[in-house]
């Protein structure tokens, strides 16, 4: 028998979020591109679906013990291929015991005979230890947010019930099941070998705070799979569907290596940046298939420092430049919903959203294929410029005001090509007045408090040209958290803390400063690699795909020894005016450089190595060379595109 001291602490055993002093707000939406969000992986695994009042955990009895993920110090996560397929691994002797965690679209017999179809989410658990040991599928009266309810449970072969709902099917029938009442109280029953077989007719318990361990052997390098159906309570759901039929053992889902590569595909789309700091591409990379999935979470809340019509304004202008299409229909459909009889949009603190309905508006024009929806669009983005244009707020606000210049000027091809001449004119007009403008920089430069103002801060030293600010902000801002997910707010620990754990405007807003670090949208052109350092010296660089008011933007950066090549193309927007092309600059690299054109290539100035690289003297006739490093180009490697070809 177990002495008191190897028994699990029942106050620890909670969601891993809430076991410290200070609550962590951080975890990881899965779902579908049709259902969206389904649920929410906190950072030891623990999954909570949406709409449900409890949790699936996951322990891995071992030679020595019961190990729990949520107090165990060698627990590691990542996104698969920053997708949204969470891993987790937590170290027992002998190996690893890994969870993956990711949203699918899965059959199986039904209950009542007909055939059970809907979205999911999957829990795969593999043993890569090279010994045998014991899974626990644990069903918690807790939440990612504090306490859960749990009132009746029912196992029955491989199916797991939850008030007569069928919330998890395994791949193997259960064979032992630990019962306890309140958070931890079945991990301390395990312990004691305090479990039951649940017998041919199962298991049924009733009372409060229930909390289940369903127990099935995990044999070396076999793997566990749970099925956990989404909720009909789910509102998040963008389609309701009839009633479905329960789904039965026996049940067929794609594995994470199919969902891995059905994300890469869909996204092949979206806007990427390659920079000499991978941490850049991945946050734009990973936070573009999160937000495909998570773009409302925070979308009517505040964070106590950045007004909710500008978090607003950050997330629909990201999605829109990345090219994410999916999330603008709901949220034009959130915005007109919160629309007043005046015309305003009000969130949250009743601040004005209009900003935000021009970039959604705007960017599903083109799109549209009713006239009637046209229509619709086209009056939505005359009365939300008219409010813009005389709305003295807008003006006061800076990251408003910035962010208005670009949906205005983003929207006028798209105003043109749809004929209406005038509001396209109004639009170009109001976006020379308020785009020129570069945000007074403060005076001093959060690394805690609201993530949204991390990002805005960011984003004004890039636009500022003060690489040096932005670099001391956007740094530990990218290292927040997950590649694709932060909350609201940091402590000064540099942790997630406020009241969310996945907040779309801060993760589009620090997205956008990643990509401002490659491509900044100006009024007559763009900027590229505004974040470029002496830390990048020799390296390529390349973004592809990224949307500006002047069309879909690729370029890559290559070296000529001390002089940086620059590669690019514009891919015009349906109504932009052919005659006018963009003006390119590198105002980090090469101040004096321009160029004008929707493709072409021109070698830069020379810039001088920095101090910290290494010189090679002697090695063609005494002259100095960069120490080993990326591989300069030559003539060879840098071309303009062809005819036919793009960066895509």
């Amino acid at each position: 028998m177990p002495t008191e001291a190897d028994l699990p602490p029942r106050a620890v055993m909670r969601a891993r979020q809430l076991g410290a002093s200070v609550p962590v707000r951080h975890s990881t939406p899965v779902g579908t591109i049709d259902a969206t969000t389904v649920a929410e992986v906190d950072q030891a695994g623990l999954v909570q679906p949406r709409g449900a009042s409890w949790s699936l955990d996951w322990w891995v009895g071992a030679e020595d013990r019961w190990h729990h993920p949520s107090v165990e110090a060698a627990v590691r996560q990542e996104l698969v291929e920053e997708c949204p397929v969470v891993q987790t691994a937590l170290r027992v002797p002998g190996g690893d015991v890994v969870q993956r965690v990711y949203g699918v679209r899965a059959g199986a017999p039904g209950a009542d005979g007909d055939r059970w179809d809907d979205d999911a989410v999957v829990v795969d658990l593999t043993n890569e230890t090279s010994v045998p040991v014991a899974l626990a599928v644990v069903l918690r009266p807790v939440t990612l947010d504090g306490p859960g309810a749990v009132s009746e449970v029912q196992v029955d072969g491989a199916r797991v019930l939850v008030d007569g709902t069928v919330v998890a099917v395994l791949s193997r029938p259960v064979t032992r099941v630990a019962i306890g009442h309140g958070a931890g109280d079945a991990a301390v029953r395990l312990s004691s070998n305090d479990d039951i077989e649940p017998g041919s007719d199962g298991v049924v318990t009733r009372g409060r705070d229930l909390e289940v361990a369903c127990v099935v052997p995990l044999p070396h390098t076999a793997t566990v799979r749970v099925l956990l159906p989404a909720l009909d309570g789910d509102r998040s759901r963008r389609r309701r569907r009839p009633p479905r039929p329960a789904p039965l053992s026996g049940w067929q889902a794609p594995e994470a290596d199919a969902v891995v590569a059905g994300w890469q595909a869909h996204s092949r789309s979206l806007a990427t940046v390659e920079l000499t700091e991978p941490l850049h591409g991945a946050v734009v990379a990973s936070g573009g298939r999160v937000l495909t999935l998570a773009a409302g979470a925070g979308l009517h809340d505040g964070d106590g420092e950045v007004r909710v019509a500008a978090r607003a304004a950050q997330l629909t202008e990201l999605l829109v430049r990345i090219g994410a299409a999916e999330p603008l229909e709901p949220l034009l459909a959130a915005l007109v919903a919160a629309r007043s009889l005046g015309g305003a949009i009000r969130l949250g603190d009743r601040s004005d959203a209009s900003v935000a309905l021009v970039h959604v508006a705007g960017a599903l024009i083109g799109r549209s294929t009713s006239a009637g929806v046209a229509d619709e669009l086209l009056a939505l983005l005359d009365a939300a410029l008219r409010r813009i244009e005389r709305r003295d707020d807008t003006r006061a606000d800076a990251a408003i005001r910035r962010s208005a210049g670009i949906a205005a000027a983003r929207v006028v091809p798209a105003l043109r090509a749809a004929g209406q001449t005038t509001l396209a004119d109004a639009a170009h007009q109001l976006a020379d007045e308020l785009m020129p403008a570069i945000p007074v920089r403060p005076v001093s430069w959060p690394t805690t408090g609201s993530t949204t103002a991390m990002g805005l801060a960011a984003r004004s030293a890039l636009l500022a040209g003060s690489t040096a600010d932005a670099t001391r902000v956007l740094t530990p801002l990218l290292r927040l958290g997950s590649p694709g997910v932060i909350g609201d707010r940091v402590d000064g620990e540099g942790r997630s803390c406020g009241d969310r754990g996945v907040d779309a405007p801060a993760i589009a807003t620090r997205m956008a400063a990643a990509l401002d670090t490659a491509v900044v949208d100006t009024r007559t052109g763009v900027d590229l690699l505004a974040g470029w350092t002496t830390a990048w010296y020799g390296a390529p660089a390349e973004a592809h795909r990224v949307r500006t008011a002047h069309g879909e933007v690729s370029f890559a950066l290559r070296w000529h020894g001390t002089r940086p090549a620059v590669l690019w193309e514009v891919l015009a927007a349906e109504g932009a005016d052919l005659d006018r092309p963009p003006v390119l600059r590198a105002p980090a690299i090469d101040p004096s450089w321009s160029a004008e054109g929707w493709q072409g290539e021109a070698l830069l100035g020379e810039v001088p190595p920095p101090e910290s690289v290494v010189s090679l003297r002697g090695a063609v006739g005494g002259a100095s060379l960069p120490a080993p490093g990326p591989r300069p180009t030559t003539s060879d490697d840098v071309r303009a595109p062809g005819e036919g070809e793009s960066f895509g």
